[in-house]
């Protein structure tokens, strides 16, 4: 018998008899990551070369040498290379904030750069601003989940009297949703508007023509719940944020294709 040969069944020997004595001595979940570790270790051990077994064999090296080694240094390899990702992680996320900082203080103000930068600490303030005198109401218009209307009203006091302001949320016609623009809205009920925040279908899925009906639906609908309010003499503006505001303005000028029937010209 080679000695590869002779390697293979004293390992398939062990592995059985120690497998076997698993089953008499140790309690259930003990033996089952038992049997998945030796499991595994056959597994390995039966991709190996046999040149290479048989030469590591003829120079002497003991069986249990080449038994355990080949799974306990690659898990702790493994674990090594995962320590060093969430460094090499931490390390960039700390360069670039440094590097914030850096370019925050020393670019010079009115310069395009600049003004960049001011973007997080401007959504921050934003984000701080009181919104709990201000309430929510949630309004399907269509089928689709992205079809509805967030209604913003004063908790405390009649709402509208200075009038209703349809305010479409920016995103490049994509990406964010009415109720990230809460604090906005609360400025406008608390100086005396409802505000009606509507939500759409988007691209790359839906196209132009999709946002036009949406149009006419929130604008049919927007007027439902004004006539039901009895809100409906009121002023009612439209307006947006970026690609909110050219939504707002294609309907104000494509009086045929994203308005309702009877909606008024002015």
């Amino acid at each position: 018998m080679s000695a590869t040969r002779a390697f293979k069944a004293h390992c398939s020997g062990v592995i059985l008899w120690r497998l076997f004595q698993s089953k008499r001595k140790t309690p259930p979940k003990v033996r089952t990551k038992y049997r998945r570790k030796l499991r595994n270790r056959l597994e390995v051990f039966l991709f190996m070369s046999n040149n290479f077994v048989g030469e590591k064999v003829r120079q002497g090296k003991k069986n249990s040498h080449w038994i355990s080694p080949l799974f306990s240094p690659t898990r702790r390899v493994r674990r090594k290379k995962c320590r060093n990702c969430g460094m090499n992680l931490i390390l960039i996320f700390l360069s670039v904030l440094l590097a914030y900082v850096w370019a925050f203080w020393l670019v010079p103000k009115g310069n395009p750069l600049q003004e960049i930068l001011q973007i997080p600490v401007w959504w921050a303030r934003m984000m701080r601003l009181p919104t709990s005198d201000m309430a929510r109401t949630k309004i399907k218009y269509g089928t689709h989940w992205r079809q509805y209307l967030v209604v913003c009203t004063p908790k405390n006091g009649a709402p509208g009297r200075r009038g209703v302001i349809v305010y479409i949320h920016g995103g490049g016609w994509q990406f964010s949703r009415p109720e990230v623009f809460g604090p906005n809205a609360a400025e406008w009920v608390r100086a005396g508007f409802v505000v009606v925040m509507p939500s759409h279908r988007r691209i790359p899925f839906y196209h132009c023509d999709h946002m036009r009906e949406d149009l006419k639906l929130i604008l049919e609908k927007t007027v439902e719940w004004m006539e039901a309010h009895e809100m409906g003499a009121s002023r009612l503006i439209l307006g947006g944020m970026s690609s909110g505001g050219n939504l707002a303005a294609l309907a104000a000028l494509d009086a045929r294709g994203c308005r309702p029937p009877g909606f008024p010209a002015d």
